[in-house]
Order: C-alpha cells, then sequence, then structure tokens
C-alpha cells in the first residue's frame, strides 16, 4: 500500500494543474458584454460606410466594399447579405466578379 502512495499524490497534483490551466485559458478569452458590443459596433461601421457609398454611387461589388472595409471576402458577403436581408439593397447578378449591389 506503501507504493501507491507517490502515485496518488503525482495524480492528484497533475489534476489540480491541469484544472488550473482550463480555469486560466477560458477566463482569458471569454468573451464580455462589451466584447460582443464592439463586434456589432464595428459590423454596423462598415454598413454605414457602405450605404454611404451607395448614397454617392449607384453600386457597390465586393471587391468595392473590401476596398473600403478592409474586411475578407467572405465578412463582405455577409455583411451585404445583411443590407440585402434588410431590404435595404439589392443583389444584381448571381455570383462571380460581376455581381453588384445597388440601394433599393
Amino acid at each position: 500500500m506503501q507504493e501507491n502512495k507517490p502515485m496518488n499524490y503525482f495524480i492528484t497534483i497533475s489534476v489540480v494543474v491541469m484544472v488550473a490551466v482550463v480555469f486560466f485559458f477560458l477566463g482569458k478569452d471569454a468573451p464580455s458584454k462589451e466584447a460582443g458590443f464592439n463586434l456589432v459596433s464595428k459590423q454596423e461601421g462598415r454598413l454605414k460606410k457602405g450605404l454611404e457609398y451607395l448614397d454617392k454611387n449607384k453600386e457597390i461589388t465586393n471587391e468595392q466594399y473590401r476596398e473600403l472595409t478592409g474586411v475578407t471576402a467572405r465578412q463582405a458577403v455577409r455583411d451585404l447579405d445583411e443590407l440585402e436581408k434588410q431590404g435595404i439593397i439589392r443583389q444584381v447578378g448571381k455570383t462571380g466578379k460581376y455581381t453588384k449591389y445597388t440601394k433599393i
């Protein structure tokens, strides 16, 4: 029975260290309410830039939106889809580099 005592201590210490590491990383990466608000604010700012561009121009492409806002191609699609879902813009063309968006 005496032989297992050091092994039990090792296992106990290992489990405590692993739990501490997990809690450290969970606490560090947990998004706060403010972080969620900042994400929404950033998207709203980008959408506003896109709409201001459309006020001055007849249409906008995904590429123009990316250059204007500095987002990736996928994020540009998400943003433009959001404006389309809200009924603010309309997609002209199916997909590809000739797709444009116009204000309704």
